[in-house]
């Protein structure tokens, strides 16, 4: 017989299925770029794995160079494609380009012609035979080197981005980086095992074989951490630049992680922060302490007051769960609203001294007549951060109905609360929504008052990029 499969063979076979599995989950996330690289990687070390079985059971010197010289259509590419992979995960896709890419590709599509071409110069093999345990022994020439050189050295400036990844990124990735990078250190263990002869099985590429373990890590981290879905980085810079401060804690309510905004609220450095309970970081906040420790989801107002001043604050707390739908901890979003609370004091004192503050808050504001009892109504007035919020000139929409300058208020819904605190009087919060039309697509969230004259005034907030950080937060 020209082959004979021993239970290495299956091995190498889990090696090969491992490998797939992880191409097929990649590739439904394959919108994230780097895991574009990481379906090319493991196609190269399942291609890798499949054809050591047939090079492990070959019993002759021809087929077993046969399979040897295919098995580099997968190895040439998996030291390549791990690279880009780092590059792609560390958010240094700036680098990936087609001339880096190309010089980068020069040194496989060599090795695969030598390797090929082996039997018209033998400078990648050397010699081969065959050992009483029927595993292939080969001697390596110098284009052997040269590509394990090459493969080595990319390999390495590849865990040396993982490792930097590790560094700046927020504590809440770190345990899902370290699995990617155990996962894809493993099988360069068992090479370096093989090349150097530290083989205690000479003969035995424990290359693949390793492929079957690294599966299995990256496999369950995705089941546990869902960690193809992850950008790390991006996250981790979206989160650490926001104005807004974020706060993660768990079930028992202490302090897991914080952003830079939260830390500057909170006033101490973050080791002193971390563990620490929230009761003893927010004394004041009694109101906050009422829905913690609960699967509590929603928005709350709490006060703090130094002596001195007064602030006022914002929470968005969201529940957080684990795959089996286990209560974890909470997020806790946190908008500092005083700029907001001291322009509704100073609209509610006197309409007539609202002009510089109008045009100088931060907030969106626009002013609304009532028109035919309040079935429509029109746009008198919008501040400089209205116009930047809704991307239009108030000389463009002023006197104009709101349903024409804005085409998606009335689906919306905030006519409706607009027509309600008209009758009423009342003053209204409308909670976050997403208004679309031609032009804009955001998050908005408003409040609406009647001013004394009858007309309609509304401080509204873009907070698109809240929204998208805590459902990122929430996937995780």
């Amino acid at each position: 017989m020209n082959y004979q499969f021993t239970i290495l063979t299956w091995v190498l076979l889990a090696a090969a299925l491992a490998g797939l599995y992880v191409v097929a989950v990649a590739w439904k996330r394959r919108k994230i770029q780097s895991n574009i690289y990481l379906v090319f990687l493991e196609l190269g070390a399942a291609v890798w794995s499949f054809t050591a079985i047939f090079e492990l059971a070959a019993t002759t010197i021809p087929l077993k160079l046969f399979w040897s010289q295919v098995s580099y259509l997968g190895i040439a590419s998996v030291p390549l494609f791990y690279f880009l992979y780092a590059l792609a995960f560390g958010q240094y896709s700036r680098y990936i380009t087609k001339r880096n890419v190309l010089a980068l590709s020069c040194i496989p599509v060599v090795t695969i012609l030598a390797v090929v071409t082996n039997n018209q110069h033998w400078l990648f093999y050397s010699d081969i035979s065959i050992n009483l345990n029927n595993f292939g022994i080969y001697e390596h020439s110098v284009f052997f080197w040269i590509y394990t050189a090459y493969a080595y050295l990319v390999l390495l400036f590849g865990i040396v981005i993982f490792t930097r990844t590790i560094i700046r990124s927020n504590r809440f990735f770190t345990p899902r980086i370290l699995l990617v990078l155990f996962g894809t250190v493993m099988p360069l263990l068992g090479n370096i095992m093989y090349v150097f002869k530290l083989n205690p099985v000479p003969g035995l590429d424990w290359t693949p074989i390793a492929f079957v373990f690294s599966g299995i890590i990256l496999g369950w981290g995705n089941y546990h951490f869902k960690m193809f879905d992850l950008t790390p980085l991006a996250r981790n810079q979206l989160v650490e630049t926001m104005k807004d401060g974020v706060l993660v804690i768990d079930k028992n309510a202490l302090v897991v992680d914080l952003n830079p905004a939260m830390q500057s609220i909170i006033g101490l450095p973050v080791r002193q922060t971390i563990g620490q309970p929230t009761a003893v970081l927010f004394p004041q906040w009694t109101e906050l302490h009422k829905h913690l420790q609960t699967d509590y989801t929603g928005q709350i107002e709490v006060q703090t007051d130094t002596g001195e001043s007064q602030s006022y604050f914002q929470l968005y707390i969201s529940s957080l769960h684990d795959r089996h739908d286990q209560f974890t901890g909470q997020l806790i979003m946190l908008r500092d609203i005083t700029d907001r609370k001291q322009s509704d004091q100073a609209l509610r004192e006197t309409e007539s001294k609202y002009s510089e503050l109008f045009q100088s808050m931060s907030n969106g504001v626009a002013i609304y007549e009532p028109v035919n009892n309040g079935s429509n109504f029109i746009i008198k007035e919008l501040n400089v951060a209205g116009e930047k919020l809704t991307q239009v000139k108030i000389a463009e929409i002023r006197g104009k109905l709101a349903t024409d300058a804005f085409p998606g208020i009335k689906e919306f819904g905030l006519l409706n609360v607009f027509k309600q605190v008209l009758d009423s009087g009342q003053a209204q919060h409308y909670p976050t929504k997403l208004y679309s039309d031609s032009k804009l697509d955001s998050w908005f969230e408003n409040y609406i008052y009647k001013l004394p004259s009858g007309d309609i005034v509304t401080l509204f907030n873009d907070i698109t990029e809240k929204k998208l950080v805590e459902n990122q937060l929430k996937e995780s």
